[in-house]
């Protein structure tokens, strides 16, 4: 068996893997001069194969992310397209691919990593902790809250294909507040951002030509259906999430509901007027399952609200960039950690248990319950709660 990265003539090979495990399978070849080449979007620095043999049998993708980690932006590897033919499965093959992967991402300065499981058990093994999924709301159209006062001499509403605004959008988001958790794909090459937003109109609202909100979206207008699906929205303020929606209350001629994906924790019911048929939440989608790769990498410069100082030590066997005592203390209200030596642990992680505390998706009550820490220092208790408070992630780019 040998791991490695593909080369760019084996990208065929991973496409079929993926049609075998995905649908749509396919026996014909890709035409290599066609301008929706699928191949485009599989990335061999970003792709490893297992090889028997020679031949790939097995192979998972490593997207090259920033997310949103409690406000701070991070680097982030997104672990996806993991697939193995049947008659190799049970060998082992996708457990050395993720310790590969993990090796390669801790190389690459990507501190976190997240990914929708197939089932949560099997990914736990690798010290993956389940966080959140999003809310799935349905609301009638006719109940947004509108502003439709059209002041074009400050505000302007801009729509275009969502495939032709990568630039803008990867622009506007760098200068947004983002929710934790949330995924910018920042180094998505133009054949992979074209494929994940073929068939989707976007809207840009502006005031004074700058670009204040986004909405990224679908419609399904027949006869029966007649729904909007807004896949992606961002906005800056108050006034720009009106503007947004104001837009898409214009489509109450035409389109009787609208889909949306909202935080948990947000009282979207604000947004919101007359509601006469109900809202539908559904929770559709597998939770996100996150996972700490290196922590310097994941938490230094974290901001807090007290100062102080604490000791951890972490089992995370077989990485051995984590078989240090770490010491980390809040300079100027941000955290710095590095190795050391000479100190003793106050609080001992299992790498589930650390992932859980950086991610925020259990107290500590319920880590301790797991048996996925031990507290050496009760009188630090108070301060690790309040460094790391918990919190429910949000993202919306699916991968």
């Amino acid at each position: 068996m040998q791991i490695r990265k593909i080369k760019d003539s084996e990208r065929e090979e991973i496409l079929l893997g993926d049609r075998y495990a995905y649908g749509n399978w396919q026996e014909q070849s890709v035409n290599p001069s066609s301008s929706d080449n699928i191949l485009d979007t599989i990335i061999p620095n970003q792709t490893l194969g297992c090889f028997i043999q020679g031949k790939i049998v097995a192979a998972l993708r490593i997207h090259r992310f920033q997310q949103s980690l409690r406000g701070v932006i991070k680097e982030m590897g997104g672990i996806g397209g993991v697939w193995t033919y049947p008659e190799y499965r049970n060998q082992g093959c996708v457990k050395e691919l993720i310790h590969v992967a993990f090796r390669l991402m801790q190389a690459q300065g990507q501190g976190l990593s997240m990914l929708i499981p197939f089932r949560q058990s099997f990914y736990q093994k690798f010290g993956y902790v389940t966080a959140n999924s999003n809310l799935e709301v349905r609301v009638p159209i006719a109940s947004i809250i509108s502003d439709f006062t059209d002041n074009f001499s400050t505000w302007e509403y801009e729509r275009v294909s969502a495939p032709s605004v990568q630039t803008e959008l990867l622009e506007f988001l760098k200068h947004t507040t983002l929710n934790h958790g949330e995924v910018i794909p920042s180094y998505w090459q133009q054949a992979q951002w074209q494929d994940v937003t073929k068939d989707r109109q976007c809207v840009l609202v502006k005031q004074q030509g700058k670009i204040l909100a986004v909405g990224i979206y679908r419609i399904n207008s027949t006869i029966i259906e007649r729904k909007i699906y807004l896949d992606h929205y961002f906005y800056t303020d108050i006034e720009s999430r009106i503007r947004l929606f104001s837009f898409f209350a214009k489509h109450r001629d035409q389109i009787n509901d609208l889909y949306l994906d909202v935080p948990f924790g947000t009282n979207f019911q604000q947004w919101f007027g007359d509601v006469m048929s109900g809202y539908e939440i559904t929770i559709k989608t597998p939770p996100y399952m996150v996972r700490v790769i290196d922590l310097v990498a994941a938490i230094h410069n974290l901001p807090v609200h007290d100062h102080g100082a604490i000791n951890i030590q972490i089992d995370d066997s077989p990485q051995d960039w984590h078989s240090h005592v770490f010491s980390i203390e809040a300079v100027n209200y941000l955290l710095n950690v590095k190795p050391s030596s000479l100190v003793k642990p106050e609080f001992k992680f299992t790498i589930q248990g650390i992932s859980a505390l950086v991610y925020g998706t259990m107290s500590l009550a319920e880590l301790e319950y797991r048996n996925w820490l031990e507290v050496v220092n009760h009188d630090k208790r108070s301060l690790l709660e309040s460094w790391f408070p918990p919190l429910a992630l949000y993202n919306t780019w699916k991968f």
